[in-house]
């Protein structure tokens, strides 16, 4: 009886530790976060439309609380570092909703919109793979390694705002002056990706608690 009972608990706990993510909640949530990293990082279309996909690629990997900080956070970070610019990069790390943006709370939950409230505003069209990806470029389907090492993503200018919203009042401004947009510098090579052997650095620990270690070799928390 005794056995019952507590097989019983562990599957109710199981069961309510896991909320898998559909394709269609992470095409969504993925649109949203990758929309607001183009705008504060200043991504060229074919860097939003990488981004895109390792967001989702990451998002749609999660199924328990275990999964936030684990092998698919791990690997969306070197998959960004071979994507982004040295200076893009360094901020990505700074910013929490961007760095980390899911947590656990009863669920799922996402940082970004404690930044950007209005879950229907978007600054930029869909991007292009968006109704078409559905993880033809992550880990899994390449191998286990990343399909994003030695391409070229930063070339071409900042994409171009088409919904601009001040995101401090909520006040929509068609102006073309940008003086409330977060600007990044470009970094002159962009060869500055996670070396693949950190991962050996990384514990398991580490990576549950939400701790990646950068091009400075510091441990960010």
């Amino acid at each position: 009886m005794k056995r019952t009972i507590l097989y019983l608990v562990t599957m109710l706990t199981a069961v309510m530790t896991s909320q898998a993510m559909t394709y269609t909640q992470a095409q969504r949530e993925a649109l949203f976060l990758t929309d607001k990293m183009a705008y504060e990082l200043g991504l060229t279309e074919s860097q939003y439309n990488a981004v895109y996909e390792i967001n989702f690629d990451y998002l749609v990997s999660l199924s328990t609380q275990a999964d936030l900080y684990d092998t698919g956070w791990y690997r969306r970070n070197l998959d960004l570092g071979y994507v982004l610019t040295a200076a893009q990069y360094g901020r990505y790390c700074t910013i929490e909703y961007f760095y980390r943006p899911v947590y656990w709370s009863s669920g799922f939950r996402y940082r970004i919109y404690s930044r950007y409230a209005d879950r229907s505003r978007l600054y930029y069209g869909r991007p292009k793979v968006y109704a078409t990806y559905r993880g033809g470029h992550s880990w899994r389907s390449n191998g286990g390694k990343s399909w994003y090492k030695g391409r070229t993503y930063s070339s071409g200018g900042k994409m171009k705002v088409v919904n601009r919203v001040n995101v401090s009042t909520g006040s929509r401004n068609h102006s073309k002056k940008t003086s409330h947009a977060v600007k990044a510098t470009p970094a002159k090579k962009s060869g500055h990706a996670v070396k693949p052997s950190t991962a050996k650095r990384t514990t398991k620990a580490n990576k549950r608690n939400g701790n990646f270690k950068g091009k400075s070799g510091k441990v960010k928390r």
